[in-house]
């Protein structure tokens, strides 16, 4: 392997390292309180299908209040169905008791 593709091989394994590291994601539903509440369910199971889910201190409530429509509109740019007013409302209930 030649040293510009070890670098890019090297920078490519620090990203993914650090990403599983710090994701918090669907495979560490444990690290988030209350895991098992259907708050935290609605937010797994949603918020997973994109990306990594942050820890619900990740924020201040007023942080997840504008990031929430963001991410709705980004899954209506990746085509994934919308959040069902009851699963936005369990989901913001969640963040708003667990955020920092």
């Amino acid at each position: 392997m030649g040293r510009p593709a070890r670098t890019i091989f090297i920078v490519g394994l620090a990203m993914l390292l650090s990403a599983c590291a710090g994701s918090g994601g669907r495979s560490a539903a444990g690290a988030i309180p209350d895991a098992g509440s259907p708050g935290a369910q609605a937010f797994l199971n949603r918020c997973s299908i994109c990306h990594a889910v942050p820890h619900p201190a990740r924020h201040v409530y007023s942080g997840w209040l504008s990031l929430v429509p963001l991410m709705e509109q980004r899954m209506a740019e990746r085509g994934v169905g919308p959040l069902s007013g009851e699963e936005r409302s369990m989901i913001l209930a969640y963040l708003k008791e667990y955020a920092r």
